[in-house]
């Protein structure tokens, strides 16, 4: 035990989330904040549609309409999407039910034991996600402490271990969302390195095959976890000599890297398999409406946004930089796989449709990445020679680390805003315990509004630049008729033979850049009837033949009468725009058929000043 600093910082962060989260859960026991919900019911629904309900396309609804109507996981069942027949397709990827599964069955053959249902759902499942997440950690932060001690001394392993851990997001993840994919991919990443490492530095075989096993289950819960295999494949080439001889010592062991490739494929074809059991499609695994956007990648935002930048609120990282500099004047032998790793890495993750990756504190699509940007920093601290500057950089890491520590409790307690921040409120709540007098003017808009009650109070903050009619009279279509009760005016008759309106379209690239408000006006003359019809004005945006923020009127807040003209609006806000070509269309959709004409269809769109600046 004598001067071995890393292992006592690896125990005092182990005490430190063992005793917090024990008192958390401990204080509600048996009702705990439910972790299988949102994203995590969807890493997690493999399992109980495998093994507990024996139906894995979930072709029988009924179970899973009762487990969102007893637990509530999610406002909408976003978590599947259809497939062939009467199948349904998992959007997420299996490998996250992998790690869980452990805990599951043992929650699972206990359940009744304890009193408690063996749905997949019930207290003992969810306590079992906890549970195993607590010791993910612990496996992550051992082969992480691995990893430092391979490069650097205890004294600066112990001080990385506690600057990755307490100054930058990771913390916020293994403290107040475990179960959620980060802290869990952070463990696999490190066996990955310590694996590569060793196997690079030993040639045996168990090593690479742990390797394989790693890279595999990286893959299956993310895709773009394959960057990984960066590291093995370069180990530590630096020149073009250098790259050569590791090529060569590849093909040297063609038979044994043939076996880890045919491991891969194995496993990963099981997952394949399902997805053509499930979709009729081995290739399509991306269900999600966003994308990987490779051509328009978010780089700016991804670092610098104060909406989720990943330098703004992880500010420490900046010294991943300053060791990367260093690392490439001492001509260090990990240099290029490092580098290229980042470069790599932070394009894919930039190039997400939704880069800001939803509600979270800063960028935590980058938390597992730390194990190896740790080692940069590792190097800068290393090779801090100058007392004075040994001076300066402790008390930057200081302050960083503090910080990061009082931001993460803003998060939590509301200060810092989850998906809403801009400049003027970071600085505004900044070292600050309260929440300021109007704080909600200073965030961006509130996405989740239905109605222009944002646009109402601060009118004077937008511009007008599309006020359209849409005359029907003008199209030729064979719905084009005379309006009821109305000379020498035309409308369009919307009927079971012509469900659709003609779509208003427009491109945002002369109209926005961030977001916008559509109001959208029509007249109905709706015959006197048995049946009224049923119809809604429908707005989406569309990128690249994808739909995102589909939107539809609600028919019941107006009062529709026969034989007489009634006009409905439809307020439409639009979401973050994500590509300059995307579109916006606008349509009435009559559901039944039953006949109505519409004669008047006005759209008006408002932008917020600040993009005309």
């Amino acid at each position: 035990m004598k001067k071995k600093y890393s292992l006592y910082v690896l125990y005092f962060v182990v005490l430190t989330l063992f005793f917090t989260h024990t008192k958390k859960h401990l204080s509600s026991y048996p009702n705990i904040d439910n972790p299988i919900k949102w994203d995590v019911f969807g890493y997690y629904l493999y399992l109980p549609a495998t093994f507990i309900y024996k139906d894995i396309g979930i072709q029988n609804k009924d179970w899973l309409d009762h487990i969102y109507k007893k637990y509530e996981p999610s406002d909408t069942p976003y978590q599947i999407h259809e497939g062939v027949g009467s199948k349904n397709v998992i959007v997420y990827q299996p490998g996250y039910s992998i790690v869980y599964a452990p805990g599951f069955f043992i929650a699972h053959l206990l359940s009744k034991t304890l009193g408690f249902k063996a749905d997949g759902f019930s207290v003992p499942y969810q306590w079992s996600l906890y549970v195993t997440s607590f010791f993910v950690i612990i496996i992550g932060l051992i082969f992480f402490r691995k990893i430092l001690l391979t490069f650097f001394n205890e004294k600066i392993s112990a001080l990385v271990l506690f600057s990755i851990v307490f100054g930058s997001n990771y913390f916020f993840s293994a403290y107040y969302d475990p179960v959620m994919v980060h802290t869990y991919l952070f463990t696999i990443n490190s066996m990955i390195l310590w694996s590569s490492l060793q196997w690079i530095m030993s040639n045996k075989s168990k090593h690479f095959f742990l390797l394989c096993l790693s890279i595999t289950l990286a893959t299956l819960c993310r895709p773009t976890e394959i960057i990984w295999i960066l590291v093995p494949l370069l180990g530590k080439s630096l020149k073009w000599v250098e790259l050569k001889e590791r090529m060569m010592f590849l093909l040297q062991k063609k038979v044994l890297i043939i076996k880890g490739i045919v491991l891969f494929i194995v496993f990963f074809s099981i997952y394949l398999l399902y997805l053509y059991y499930v979709n009729k499609n081995l290739f399509q695994i991306n269900f999600h409406t966003e994308r990987l956007a490779l051509e328009d990648p978010y780089l700016l935002s991804f670092l610098f946004s104060y909406k989720k930048g990943w330098l703004i609120y992880t500010p420490l990282m900046i010294f991943v930089f300053l060791g990367l500099y260093k690392w490439w004047k001492m001509k260090h032998a990990y240099f290029l796989s490092i580098i290229l790793f980042l470069i790599l890495n932070i394009y894919l993750l930039s190039s997400w449709e939704c880069w800001w990756y939803g509600a979270s504190f800063g960028q935590r699509s980058i938390v597992e990445s730390y194990v190896l940007l740790a080692l940069p920093i590792g190097y800068f601290f290393k090779e801090l020679k100058n007392k004075y500057r040994r001076i300066i950089v402790f008390s930057l890491l200081c302050f960083f680390i503090l910080l990061n520590l009082f931001q993460t409790w803003q998060y939590r307690n509301g200060l810092i805003h989850i998906d809403r921040m801009t400049k003027k409120a970071y600085w505004k709540v900044f070292a600050s315990t309260t929440l300021p007098v109007d704080y909600d003017k200073l965030l961006s808009v509130d996405f989740s509004q239905t109605e222009m009650k944002e646009f109402a109070y601060y009118q004077k903050n937008y511009i007008k630049i599309i006020d359209q009619n849409i005359e029907f009279g003008k199209t030729k279509s064979p719905f084009i008729v005379d309006t009821p009760e109305a000379k020498n005016k035309k409308s369009i008759l919307s009927n079971k033979d012509n469900p659709f309106t003609s779509e208003f379209s427009c491109s945002m690239k002369n109209i926005s850049t961030t977001y916008f408000w559509t109001h959208i006006k029509a007249n109905v003359y709706i015959l006197d009837s048995l049946n009224l019809p049923e119809f809604t004005i429908v707005c989406h945006m569309e990128s690249k033949n994808r739909v995102y923020k589909y939107a539809t009127m609600d028919l019941k807040k107006f009062k529709l009468k026969n034989n007489e003209w009634n006009e409905v609006y439809f307020e439409y806000l639009s979401p973050y725009i994500r590509h300059k070509k995307d579109r916006l269309k606008i349509y009435v959709w009559n559901l039944n058929g039953n006949p109505l004409y519409i004669n008047e269809f006005n759209v008006k769109m408002f932008i917020p000043k600040h993009e005309n600046k």
